[in-house]
C-alpha cells in the first residue's frame, strides 16, 4: 500500500514522523496483514478507514471527534475493537464521522454528530465516539446495502430500493426539501421511489444517486455548478443530470465543490469548481454542464477518485495514474506543492525496475488532501485492478433475474426453507424499486428512452409463472399480498423518472393481474394509475406498449 500527502493528522499512518506532507508515494508496511487481505481503503477529510475481507475495520488519523471508533494511537493503523462482533462489508467517512454497514444490513456510525449526521436521533452527544447502531433504520426492518457520506450528511441505500438521508441540509443535500437545516434521523427521499439505485455518492454538501441504467440524479448545493445541471443554483429536490442520460455513467465521485463522472468506455466528465485545476480542463474556470477531460481521451481510465480539491484517474492499461488540483500539501504525488489544473502522472514508484517485482494497482482512493493506492505483486493471484465501472452487485438493491427466481423457488420448495430466502423475495416483490430494475434486457437496458424499455419481458413471464406454480400455496397467497400492499400502492404518486415506467410492464404479467377476485384490488387501482399519469408519462407507455409482441399487450389489455 503506498500513501502521500497531507499526514499532520496521522491520516497516513505512517506513525511519528516529523514530516507534515509526504509529496510522493511511499510504501506503507502494513500493521493488518498482506495487501491481499484488504477490501477497501477510504478517506475523510482527516482520517482515513482500511476494511478487510473479513469485515474488520482499521482507522488512523485525527480523532478529534471520536471519528476513528478507538482511543488508540491514531498515527497508526489500528483495529476498531467495538466491531469485533460484527462483519462489516462496507465503510465510508465524511468530514469527520464515520459509517459502516454489516453483513446483516445494519448501519454503525460513529465521530461528528453537530449536525445530526451520525443519524441517532435527538442526543445531547455531539461527539460519539464509539460505533453504534441507527437504530430507527433498524426497528423499520430496513436492510442498508450501502452508505455514503457528505461532509455532515449521510444517504443509505436499503435492499428494498429505498433511500434515505440524515444530518445537515443547509443546502438541500438531503433531497427532502428545505422543512428544516439538520434532520437527526434518515428520512426517506419519497421523491425518487420507483427508481432502481446501483450507487448513491455524497460530496461535500452535495449527493448523487446513480440508476442501473445510468440515469443520475443530483441534488444539494450548486454554487459552483457541482450538480451539473447547467445552473448554479441550490437543489432541494433531485434533478436529473440530463446531459449525461445518455453517456452510460457506471460510477460517480465528488469532492467538497466538485464531481467526476465515469463512463462504461472509460471517460472521465468533471464539473463544478475549477479553482485549483480540479476539474482537468487546462483551466481555473468553474463548470456547471459536465465536461469530458480532454487530456485523457484516447486512455480508458477504469478508477476515479476525487479528493477535497483534488482528483486522481487511473489507467489499468498503462498502469498510469493521472492527478490534477490542489497539490499544496504533496496530494498530486508529483513531488512538487504546485497546483496543476490538467491530469499529470503521479511519481510512479511501485513500478520497479525488474518487472517481476512491479506492483499492480487494485485500488485508488482519495480523501482531504491525501491519497492512498491498494496494490499486490504481479505475480501473486489476485492482483487484477479494481474496475470502478463493474457495479458491486453486493451493494444494489435486490431485483429478480429468471436464474435468481429459479433458484429461490427451488430453495423455498424444501422442506423447511430459510426465512432469509422468503424476506428476500417479498421484499423484492413488494417493491416499486426492485420492479422495475428486475428482468432487465443486458442488450439496451442502458439505452432506455421513450422507444426502449430495457425490460426482458420472456423472462419476466416465465419467473411469474414459475412463482405461480409453486406447491406451496400459503407462500405465493403472502407474495401477492405484498405485491398489492408495497407496488400498487406506490404506484399513487407520478414516477420520477421514465425508469420506474416499467412497472406497468411488468405487472400484466403476474397471474394476480389475471385473477378476477383481484379486480377491485389490483385491476382498478392500477388503471387509475395510468389514468393519474402526466401526458408525457402516458406517451412513453404507449409508446411501448406499441412495440410490445402481441403476446404481451393482449394480456395488458385483458
Amino acid at each position: 500500500m503506498f500513501c502521500w500527502g497531507r499526514c499532520s493528522e496521522g491520516q497516513l499512518g505512517l506513525g511519528e514522523i516529523e514530516d507534515e506532507n509526504i509529496l510522493s508515494p511511499r510504501n506503507l508496511e502494513s500493521t493488518f496483514g498482506t495487501e491481499s487481505e484488504i477490501k477497501d481503503i477510504v478517506c475523510g477529510w482527516e482520517h482515513t478507514a482500511v476494511l478487510k475481507k473479513d469485515g474488520v475495520v482499521y482507522t488512523c488519523g485525527s480523532n478529534e471527534n471520536g471519528q476513528l471508533g478507538h482511543n488508540k494511537d491514531g498515527k497508526k493503523f489500528a483495529r476498531v475493537d467495538a466491531l469485533e462482533t460484527r462483519t462489516v462489508k462496507q465503510v465510508v467517512c465524511g468530514q469527520m464521522h464515520t459509517l459502516a454497514v454489516t453483513d446483516s444490513g445494519l448501519v454503525l456510525a460513529w465521530g461528528d454528530n453537530t449536525k445530526g449526521q451520525l443519524g441517532l436521533g435527538n442526543t445531547e452527544n455531539n461527539v460519539q465516539s464509539h460505533p453504534k447502531i441507527v437504530r430507527s433504520l433498524q426497528s423499520d426492518g430496513v436492510m442498508v446495502s450501502q452508505v455514503a457520506c457528505g461532509a455532515r450528511h449521510s444517504l443509505a441505500l436499503s435492499t428494498g430500493g429505498f433511500l434515505f438521508s440524515w444530518g445537515d441540509n443547509k443546502h438541500g443535500q438531503l433531497g427532502i426539501g428545505n422543512s428544516s437545516p439538520v434532520h437527526n434521523v434518515p428520512e426517506h427521499v419519497s421523491s425518487l421511489c420507483g427508481v432502481p439505485f446501483a450507487l448513491i455518492c455524497a460530496g461535500g454538501y452535495h449527493s448523487f444517486a446513480l440508476s442501473l441504467s445510468g440515469a443520475l440524479f443530483s441534488w444539494g448545493r450548486n454554487n459552483f455548478g457541482q450538480l451539473g445541471i447547467n445552473d448554479n443554483k441550490d437543489h432541494s429536490m433531485p434533478v436529473l443530470v440530463k446531459s449525461l442520460r445518455s453517456q452510460r455513467v457506471r460510477y460517480v465521485t465528488a469532492g467538497e465543490y466538485h464531481t467526476a463522472a465515469l463512463t462504461e468506455d472509460g471517460g472521465v466528465f468533471t464539473f463544478g469548481w475549477g479553482n485549483f485545476g480540479q476539474l482537468g480542463h487546462n483551466s481555473n474556470t468553474d463548470e456547471c454542464n459536465p465536461k469530458k477531460v480532454f487530456e485523457l481521451m484516447g486512455q480508458v481510465v477504469t478508477q476515479v477518485a476525487c479528493g477535497r480539491f483534488h482528483t486522481l484517474a487511473y489507467v489499468a492499461s498503462s498502469g498510469k495514474l493521472f492527478s490534477f488540483g490542489s497539490g499544496e500539501n504533496g496530494q498530486l504525488g508529483n513531488n512538487k506543492v504546485t497546483n496543476i489544473n490538467s491530469p499529470v502522472a503521479v511519481h510512479n514508484s511501485w513500478v520497479k525496475v525488474k518487472p517481476e517485482n512491479h506492483y499492480v494497482v487494485h485500488r485508488i482512493a482519495a480523501g482531504g488532501d491525501h491519497c492512498y493506492i491498494l496494490v499486490s505483486k504481479k505475480n501473486q493471484d489476485d492482483c487484477s485492478p479494481c474496475d470502478f465501472r463493474v457495479q458491486d452487485r453486493s451493494k444494489h438493491l435486490w431485483t429478480f433475474t429468471e436464474s435468481s427466481v429459479l433458484e429461490l423457488v427451488q430453495q423455498l420448495s424444501l422442506p423447511n426453507p430459510s426465512t432469509e430466502i422468503f424476506h428476500k423475495l417479498e421484499t423484492t416483490f413488494s417493491s416499486y424499486s426492485c420492479l422495475n430494475g428486475s428482468f432487465l434486457d443486458r442488450r439496451n437496458h442502458e439505452q432506455t428512452s421513450s422507444k426502449i424499455h430495457g425490460i426482458h419481458l420472456q423472462s419476466a413471464r416465465r419467473s411469474f409463472d414459475l412463482l405461480n406454480g409453486m406447491k406451496h400455496k400459503a407462500i405465493v397467497t403472502k407474495l401477492f399480498a405484498a405485491f398489492t400492499h408495497g407496488v400498487i400502492h406506490s404506484l399513487l404518486q407520478p414516477p420520477p423518472d421514465i425508469e420506474a415506467l416499467r412497472v406497468y410492464l411488468l405487472l400484466p404479467e403476474c397471474s394476480v393481474y389475471q385473477n378476477g377476485e383481484q379486480f377491485e384490488n389490483i385491476v382498478i387501482p392500477f388503471s387509475e394509475a395510468i389514468l393519474r399519469l402526466s401526458t408525457d408519462a402516458r406517451k412513453v407507455l404507449m409508446r411501448w406498449w406499441s412495440s410490445l409482441p402481441s403476446t404481451f399487450f393482449s394480456r395488458t389489455m385483458k
